[in-house]
């Protein structure tokens, strides 16, 4: 792949990440956002995945940017209820985020300089993130059903906090890969602008709500 179209691509697919994570900012910060069941945005989520990387081919571009500017309006909703569920100020909140667009840049730096070494990631490298992921994915599951008393409580936030911080590290791997792969040209042959957004757009809210959660006090 030529490095001028890739980067080309690449910057393009950055341009949609922004937009979307505008959106997502913008209705996580309405004051008068409506109270919604957070297991049913997070089904309504896992359903516009689905169809955003099982289906896309069978979509028009624009309905696929509409799609996920409407998977970008569910997040916001999401992190509104959160963000209220658990009295986040927004300076903490800006904080976190400034801190997450740091840590984005720098890994997506390193993914571009892998390649630039003639690095080039694959399946294996993915099979190590997956099974971090469902690793991060269990222990969560664990926790949230482990019995909370006066007595483990200190334990149960040591244990969210560490399985936080993996998340960080998992996520931040993402990146790398993620970047290491648009550049590739995997996306850029098959035409694949918002698959490959919507990739680094669930790299940045997971590195964000990961980091949120290590920040809580």
């Amino acid at each position: 792949m030529n490095p001028t179209a890739a980067r080309t691509f690449l910057l393009f697919v950055l341009l949609i990440v922004i937009i979307q994570l505008s959106i997502t900012y913008w209705v996580m910060n309405r004051a008068n956002n409506p109270d919604i069941n957070i297991l049913l945005l997070f089904i309504l989520s896992i359903i516009i995945i689905i169809i955003l990387t099982t289906f896309h081919e069978n979509i028009p571009a624009p309905a696929q940017f509409l799609l996920f500017a409407f998977f970008s309006y569910l997040f916001g909703l999401l992190f509104y209820q959160v963000k209220k569920s658990k009295q986040y100020s927004q300076e903490l909140i800006n904080e976190v985020i400034l801190s997450t667009i740091s840590v984005f840049i720098s890994m997506a730096v390193v993914g571009f300089l892998l390649l630039s070494f003639g690095i080039r990631l694959g399946f294996k490298v993915w099979i190590v993130l997956f099974v971090g992921l469902l690793s991060m994915i269990i222990s969560r599951f664990i926790l949230l059903f482990t019995a909370v008393n006066p007595d483990n409580i200190d334990k149960l936030t040591t244990r969210h906090k560490l399985i936080s911080a993996f998340g960080i590290f998992l996520f931040s791997g993402y990146v790398i890969y993620d970047t290491n792969i648009i550049l590739q040209g995997t996306y850029y042959n098959k035409n694949e602008h918002i698959r490959a957004a919507l990739s680094y757009y669930l790299d940045f809210v997971n590195l964000f709500s990961n980091k949120l959660s290590v920040t809580d006090v």
